[in-house]
């Protein structure tokens, strides 16, 4: 008998648990304190005496009770935007949570209707699939559980509502791409491991291995074939007699193919600035790559590789200048440009290029 009438009383409490909100004979500010889920809000109204104010005060209306989690949050989106969290953004945001007007339960709202905050900007009510949901300017929150504190209706939430707007945050810049070859200690290693034999014989011939292993920029280096085909175009035979022209035109045409700046991303379009000085603009097709020159050559890229501190790419014909033409035309030949920025590092560069094209087209 006893076990019964027990049984009974339990199931009459939860129903009426089910049908209704909490009911809590404490006044609101000791609700708010003893409520665990609730010390952030309690820790940041504390610091703002009207807030305490208002709620101590408050005889009837509703409150909105973000839980902890929702600060958390809060915090970490106003860092993403850099919006600074100040005394008088914390403090409009709280009161933005305080409604004057009227205790509102769940069973006394309905679907788009407006309700006037302390902040003087309204927050709207919305259902989605029968769930509760409030919204603010900047922002959504669910309706998580409700409970009467006097004549006080509390809504606890799952986020902190915002009067505002929180700016876009910038998006994080992207890693820096890598080519999607192999990666070498040194440029001689690269050459070396990709049998590019006319550049292996020009680091011998020129005594400038350390110089090329320190080469921190953009290397285009064409295969043997292209060097054989290159020699060919320009009716050079195998073992020429080295002018002071050729020697400046040798220069000329590898500084060419040195860009001081290390790119690891070629993207179509590119415009990429020479040791020589002329440029050279990268062109996508499909799923190839090219590498265009100042006379309207393409030489495609075959493979991309890091080699040190260099982003190194096999090409598959020489790069050629403009500049090239009038050298090897006749007259007094030019000294092989450089940029007016960086001058003592480039013109190293370009003495480096002349030596090794000069070897690797005389072995």
């Amino acid at each position: 008998m006893f076990k019964g009438i027990a049984l009974l009383v339990l199931l009459g409490v939860a129903g009426a648990a089910a049908q209704g909100p909490v009911v809590s004979k404490k006044d609101l500010v000791t609700a708010i304190t003893d409520n665990k889920q609730l010390s952030e809000l309690l820790k940041y109204a504390s610091q703002y005496p009207a807030i305490v104010a208002t709620l101590t005060n408050l005889g009837s209306g509703t409150v909105l009770a973000p839980n902890n989690a929702a600060f958390a949050a809060l915090i970490k989106a106003a860092t993403a935007a850099g919006v600074e969290l100040d005394k008088a953004t914390v403090e409009k945001v709280l009161k933005y949570h305080v409604i004057t007007e009227g205790s509102f339960l769940k069973a006394g709202l309905s679907d788009g209707q407006e309700l006037q905050t302390a902040a003087g900007v309204p927050i709207t009510v919305s259902y989605n699939d029968g769930k509760l949901v409030w919204k603010g300017v900047g922002n959504s929150a669910n309706d998580l559980r409700e409970m009467k504190v006097g004549n006080i209706a509390v809504h606890i939430i799952d986020a902190v509502l915002l009067p505002i707007e929180l700016p876009t945050p910038a998006p994080e810049p992207a890693p820096e791409p890598t080519p999607e070859g192999n990666t070498y200690p040194d440029l001689v290693d690269f050459a070396t491991s990709n049998n590019l034999t006319e550049l292996i014989g020009a680091v011998q011939a020129s005594g400038l291995l350390d110089e090329v292993v320190s080469f921190n920029g953009t290397v285009f280096a064409p295969t043997n074939e292209a060097f054989e085909a290159a020699l060919a175009a320009l009716g050079i035979g195998a073992a020429p007699e080295l002018t002071k022209s050729l020697k400046t035109a040798i220069a000329v045409v590898l500084s060419y193919h040195l860009v001081p700046e290390k790119v690891t991303a070629l993207q179509d379009g590119m415009m990429l600035t020479t040791v020589q000085g002329e440029p050279l603009e990268v062109v996508v097709k499909g799923d190839k790559v090219y590498i265009k020159d100042s006379t309207g050559a393409e030489a495609e890229v075959l493979q991309a590789d890091l080699a040190g501190d260099a982003a190194a790419y096999i090409i598959n014909k020489v790069l050629l200048p403009e500049a090239l033409a009038s050298l090897l035309g006749g007259g007094a030949p030019a000294p092989a440009p450089t940029p007016a920025s960086s001058a003592s590092t480039l013109a190293s560069a370009a003495a480096v290029a002349g030596s090794l094209l000069a070897a690797a087209m005389l072995l």
